[in-house]
């Protein structure tokens, strides 16, 4: 049992690292401020990888229409990537926070069909 544990301690350490080193490119990519609204919608994605303009107006406290031009701009940049779902309308995706949960999700598997 205290194999396992040190094992996801272990494993969910890396997904914390892999997250900060990301957000850390993407608020140097974006030259976003501290504070900012930018900063919060990098702070968002990190946190939700998979969101409508919406949600991510209505999370923050942010009028949709100001959340746009952010959106738009980190897509622009290549850190967001945006999809047009069925039901959903618009949806925006934070694709290196997705692929750090995949690995999360990879490397925890592996331990568990190894036992």
């Amino acid at each position: 049992m205290s194999v396992a544990s040190d094992d996801a301690i272990r494993n969910a350490k890396i997904l914390i690292g892999q997250l900060r080193e990301i957000t850390a490119g993407w608020r140097e990519k974006a030259k976003s401020r501290a504070g900012s609204q930018l900063e919060q919608v990098l702070a968002y994605a990190a946190r939700q990888p998979v969101f409508t303009a919406a949600t991510a107006a209505d999370a923050l406290g942010i009028a949709a229409p100001n959340v746009y031009p952010h959106l738009r701009r980190l897509a622009e940049l290549g850190i967001f990537n945006q999809k047009a779902e069925y039901r959903l309308g618009q949806v925006w995706r934070a694709d290196e926070v997705l692929a750090a949960l995949d690995q999360f999700v990879e490397r925890a598997g592996r331990r568990g069909n190894a036992t």
